[in-house]
């Protein structure tokens, strides 16, 4: 690769990426990244222009990834006085999706089997770091059990009706939950392969 892109991704990353409070725009691409590796060899991260869904089981199961901050990088604009984001997520069903990018099909709802809500708590600038999976809290939901027709949902209410896990947690509660949807029978602890490298 040339000097000059190299640069250049480099200088994305930093900007983008690489830093303790990422904007709206690219923080999704990272926590879905970040799940993705958490979840391990069995699951295929899908997500990627008009993507219908973030992350895919090697059975078939559909995984879309919601997450959100207390802490912006507007939360210190003078109209917003300072005040944390509440948090909030978008589980409003579609009229269809794309496949391989470029195939369009109609299929109306939600096309995920399971929601991943994923939480950033933390207000104090000092120590607030969206990078670090430990300060991340995630809620894994059967789409079936989201309210029908229902186009955001509180992380309040999520909060009161869904337990949370931490990164550590991840992949034994989404195994479980596949679990539920598809009968494979076998251990939760079983299917949590690492991704290797």
């Amino acid at each position: 690769m040339p000097s000059l892109e190299k640069e250049i991704f480099a200088n994305l990353i930093g900007t983008l990426f690489d830093v303790p409070i990422m904007g709206n725009l690219y923080r999704p691409h990272y926590v879905e990244r970040m799940i993705a590796i958490a979840l391990g060899e069995s699951f295929v991260l899908m997500s990627a222009d008009w993507a219908g869904w973030d992350i895919e089981h090697r059975d078939g199961v559909r995984i879309e990834v919601k997450q959100s901050a207390a802490l912006q990088t507007w939360t210190n604009r003078p109209s917003h006085a300072g005040r944390p984001y509440s948090g909030s997520f978008d589980i409003e069903p579609r009229k269809g999706y794309w496949a391989d990018g470029n195939k369009w099909v109609n299929e109306p709802g939600r096309q995920a089997h399971i929601y991943i809500f994923a939480w950033h708590s933390i207000t104090d600038p000092a120590i607030a770091d969206h990078r670090d999976a430990s300060q991340w809290r995630f809620f894994v939901v059967l789409e079936r059990d989201l309210p029908q027709g229902q186009k955001t949902i509180s992380r309040t209410v999520v909060e009161k009706k869904w337990p949370s896990v931490t990164f550590d947690k991840l992949c034994n509660a989404v195994n479980g939950q596949i679990n539920s949807l598809t009968r494979i029978g076998s251990s939760p602890q079983d299917q949590c392969v690492p991704r290797k490298g």
